[in-house]
């Protein structure tokens, strides 16, 4: 059985949004245990580079895809750094991990089951309906299916309140609808 009954799985994709939602969670959960992750879409094979041998030799291809490889491991690695360290700024007892996947809300899902999460946070960017349409979301793809409870908190733009752990993002309930909450100060 945990000793902190309140465990997080934080989404961190680098965005303010993301960023905001840190900086929430550190205030309605303070001193929760929360995993930071950050989904690192996957690197093409050397077979699928392969396409372009008509042009390039094979060790190129190869020289290529591993450089991708790695280019990418360290901007996941760097960018869920970052997070850990907003999550730990704001009070959260911070660790994080790098997923991967071709799915950002699939490859939280599962980190999120692995790790038994009360909570996943993320934040979202409100592109609304349409950019959702065309888009997707992965914050719309979690509600409906990661299967526990989710804390979406918006873009910080939106009006804020002052809560126990400093400024807090109050999110609007029907951004698209031009419905707002404000603080009323």
């Amino acid at each position: 059985m945990r000793t902190n009954p309140t465990r997080l799985l934080v989404a961190y994709d680098g965005s303010a949004a993301a960023g905001s939602a840190i900086g929430v969670a550190g205030a309605l959960f303070p001193g929760a245990e929360a995993v930071v992750a950050t989904v690192e879409l996957p690197v093409p094979t050397v077979e699928a580079a392969a396409i372009a041998r008509v042009a390039l030799p094979d060790a190129m291809i190869r020289e290529g895809v591993a450089h991708m490889r790695d280019e990418h491991a360290r901007e996941a690695a760097e960018r869920v750094r970052q997070g850990e360290a907003l999550a730990t700024a704001a009070g959260l007892r911070a660790t994080s991990t790098v997923a991967e996947g071709n799915s950002p809300w699939r490859a939280l899902r599962t980190v999120a089951d692995e790790l038994d999460a009360d909570v996943i946070v993320c934040g979202t960017r409100g592109a609304g309906a349409m950019g959702r349409a065309l888009l997707g979301s992965t914050a719309t793809s979690l509600l409906h299916h990661a299967g526990r409870p989710l804390l979406v908190v918006p873009e910080p733009q939106r009006s804020s309140v002052t809560g126990p752990a400093g400024r807090v993002q109050q999110s609007s309930v029907a951004p698209e609808a031009g419905r707002s909450s404000g603080s009323g100060s």
